[in-house]
């Protein structure tokens, strides 16, 4: 089977800042169930083919479409009036790269007799696009929106981190200064202990040379 590879440049209100363009949707010829047929692509940011998958589907049923899903997304008989006035069957596919993050949905509308190109229904054409546009767009957002998310709860932790660094930090600084206002009282009271210590053997000195004194007067006793 032939794959269709559809490039895409994104501009969704909540990622504006990064992207500058509109989304695009590439038409080209893939391969599907029904055959090779003329096909609407896009690709979607930051998702994954799962819920890609379970969004066109959603969509379709939207539509009052019976959809079933194997290889390819199949739905039968979608009412669109902004295309057709009668009910239109769509072929789907969605695609991921290993290691990818971005999905590609290739889409296939059977009008009954033709398929949707540019070249023949410019109107239906561009009325198809805006579908896929829209459905591109909420899917992107809503990925950016848990990109985001996600980013923030990273942040949310290692602020929490921080803080826990930035008090152990004051904790060490305070216990710093009490040791230093203890070391300062200390020394000031290891001067008033030299002082009273001098005091102290003076006092015991003169006490020796009284006693001294008195036992050399014990010995001229006779």
């Amino acid at each position: 089977m032939k794959k269709c590879i559809f490039s895409l440049v994104v501009t969704v209100l909540v990622t504006q800042l990064a992207f500058s363009q509109k989304v695009e949707v590439i038409e080209s010829t893939c391969e599907f169930s029904s055959g090779s047929n003329n096909a609407l692509g896009i690709t979607i940011l930051k998702s994954d083919a799962k819920t890609v998958q379970k969004a066109w589907q959603k969509l379709m049923k939207n539509y009052g479409a019976k959809v079933k899903s194997k290889k390819e997304i199949f739905a039968d008989d979608a009412s669109i009036k902004s295309i057709s006035d009668n009910t239109v069957d769509i072929y789907a596919t969605v695609n991921q790269e290993r290691k990818s993050e971005d999905v590609h949905l290739k889409v296939a509308f059977d009008l009954g007799g033709a398929y949707l190109s540019s070249s023949q229904h410019p109107d239906k054409y561009k009325a198809a696009e805006k579908i896929m546009q829209d459905f591109a767009l909420e899917l992107i957002a809503d990925s950016y929106t848990n990109v985001i998310s996600d980013k923030e709860k990273e942040l949310d932790k290692m602020i929490r981190n921080r803080d826990k660094v930035k008090n152990d930090k004051e904790h060490l600084e305070k216990q710093n200064k009490d040791y230093a206002d203890r070391i300062e009282k200390n020394k000031k009271d290891i001067e008033n202990k030299e002082k009273e210590l001098e005091e102290k053997n003076a006092e015991i000195e003169e006490k020796n040379k009284e006693i001294e004194n008195i036992k050399n007067e014990a010995k001229k006793i006779k």
